[in-house]
């Protein structure tokens, strides 16, 4: 029976539910949505969320507008344009690092000074110069969308450097490479092959968990990557809700470059076409739904204890790869298509590590 006057009733399923008016439609109508809850409280207090999100995405630029409101009038006008993962990505920065902090700034007083600040803030949290940069790419977007629709003028708002990170990942030496690729072999198994593959085209651990069989053409010997797989933020998930916070998604490639075609090495080729399923089956699991980044993570660390080797991020064989392929005398260009990267600077900057074998060597020629 509904509670008067709420709009909130109890499902034959148990479930509770509350209608709230979300819109209206071209004549006027309004239009209702509707949040589900196992209790009458949780129910409630989601719905009131809900209504209030609604509220700050549908408010007019006015002379009152809170930076909370600004950020929320950027996220809608872009919702659309972007994917369902960027747009995820967007709004967990927005709401864990910029609003709580500039939330109580008034906009038309925010000065260069307060982005100094914020850099050492979020530095002593120990954010890392990458995540930094994306933010400010993000304060620099809603900026320009205040000073574009005429609510006020930030043009003299400077942002200032961020310094690179100055770690620099290890990667695995010769010897380890040759320790690492042996243990793999004695998996015999497609998730054994597919790391191989990984190390020796530099693929993201997104891309190896969304190949299929369908992208690999054994005639011509080389793989499309069409596809990535990520964990984001279910933007719908209300923090008193049943429903998972995260979500797993399969979409296009992280850039117009990384949607490519690599070549695979012939040494692989008889490899992995013992292990070919259906085309629509994933390559590392051989079904129909992709294993997910997370557990790919997983497996490749328990590899690693059984090697008796040190634990490696899995991003660190993309790194290796390129590193290995620079030693051995690729040239740029082709190792930046390779990886998907819209530049040659990106490649040099951040895949590229020589290894102290490599300057020896180097050094050795001093004295030819």
């Amino acid at each position: 029976m509904p509670r008067r006057g709420e709009n909130i009733r109890k499902r034959k399923d148990g479930r509770w539910e509350a209608r709230y008016i979300a819109g209206k439609d071209e004549n006027g109508k309004s239009v209702y949505a509707s949040v589900y809850a196992s209790k009458y409280q949780l129910v409630k207090q989601k719905r009131d969320e809900a209504v209030r999100l609604l509220e700050l995405e549908n408010i007019t630029i006015s002379q009152d507008i809170s930076f909370e409101q600004l950020c929320h009038s950027w996220l809608k006008s872009i919702k659309h344009s972007i994917k369902e993962s960027t747009y995820a990505v967007y709004l967990n920065s927005i709401s864990n690092h910029l609003i709580p902090y500039f939330k109580n700034i008034n906009l038309k007083e925010l000065k260069s000074e307060d982005l100094d600040k914020f850099i050492g803030v979020k530095a002593e949290e120990g954010l890392a110069a990458s995540t930094l940069k994306m933010i400010f790419i993000l304060m620099k977007r809603i900026i320009q969308y205040a000073n574009k629709s005429g609510y006020c003028s930030l043009e003299g708002i400077t942002f200032p450097s961020i310094r690179k990170d100055s770690k620099v990942s290890r990667i695995m030496s010769s010897y380890e490479r040759t320790i690492f690729e042996r243990y793999l072999g004695t998996l015999n198994s497609s998730f054994g092959a597919g790391i191989k593959l990984c190390m020796y085209t530099g693929l993201r651990i997104g891309e190896i968990s969304g190949l299929r069989w369908e992208d690999l053409d054994f005639e011509s010997e080389i793989m499309h990557v069409a596809r990535t797989v990520i964990r984001i933020k279910n933007v719908q998930h209300n923090k008193n809700d049943m429903e998972a916070k995260t979500k797993l998604v399969v979409v296009s490639p992280k850039t117009a470059d990384s949607d490519r075609w690599i070549p695979i090495p012939s040494f692989l080729t008889e490899e992995l076409q013992k292990w070919k399923g259906d085309d629509n089956c994933y390559v590392l699991n051989g079904k129909e739904a992709p294993m997910e980044p997370r557990i790919i993570q997983y497996h490749f660390h328990k590899c690693l204890e059984k090697c008796n080797m040190d634990q490696f991020n899995f991003h660190s064989i993309r790194h290796g790869f390129a590193t290995m392929c620079i030693e051995k005398g690729f040239d740029m260009k082709s190792l930046s298509e390779i990886l998907g990267h819209s530049t040659v600077s990106t490649t040099m900057n951040i895949y590229v590590h020589s290894s102290m074998q490599q300057k020896k060597l180097q050094m050795d020629r001093l004295g030819v």
